[in-house]
């Protein structure tokens, strides 16, 4: 059985000491100033190993697939992202023009024609900006009471 002790003694292998070195000069440089000594960063390099290797794991994935699993995540899966999210943002104001015309359609002018829709950045159809902005507001209510209803679950969480 083992003792439960405050201090621990690490020995550590000829050539890793630079290694240490550097961790805890890295661990010194952040921002907030917590790292006050080499304990402070020992402490939070393995707070940071539990949760990147523990924590996050509701599978048991062993250390060696959990390095290669972080190892595979890279700046060109990022990019990927960004690429998908242009996409999403065009099909987005695709719809936005086609609902605009919908709205013109079944609207008050049933001989209206998609070559009339004018640009959500102009303002020369009057009709049209006022229908972009009160989507517009609406948008912003609702995400405005989406954060009130998220604030209230993480007080009372």
């Amino acid at each position: 059985m083992v003792k439960n002790r405050t201090r621990v003694t690490l020995y550590i292998k000829e050539g890793y000491r630079d290694k240490y070195d550097e961790i805890l000069n890295y661990m010194g440089k952040l921002e907030n100033g917590s790292i006050q000594n080499a304990s402070e960063a020992v402490f939070e390099a393995l707070m940071a190993f539990h949760q990147i290797f523990i924590e996050s794991q509701p599978d048991e994935v062993d250390f060696l697939t959990r390095i290669n699993q972080i190892k595979g995540i890279v700046p060109k899966d990022s990019q990927k992202i960004l690429a998908d999210l242009a996409i999403v943002k065009k099909q987005n104001d695709r719809i936005t023009y086609q609902n605009l015309a919908l709205n013109q359609k079944l609207g008050k002018n049933p001989n209206w024609k998609p070559e009339y829709l004018q640009s959500i950045y102009s303002s020369r159809d009057i009709e049209q900006v006022e229908l972009i902005e009160t989507i517009d507001q609406l948008i912003s209510e609702d995400r405005a009471r989406g954060q009130v209803v998220k604030n209230s679950h993480l007080k009372n969480g």
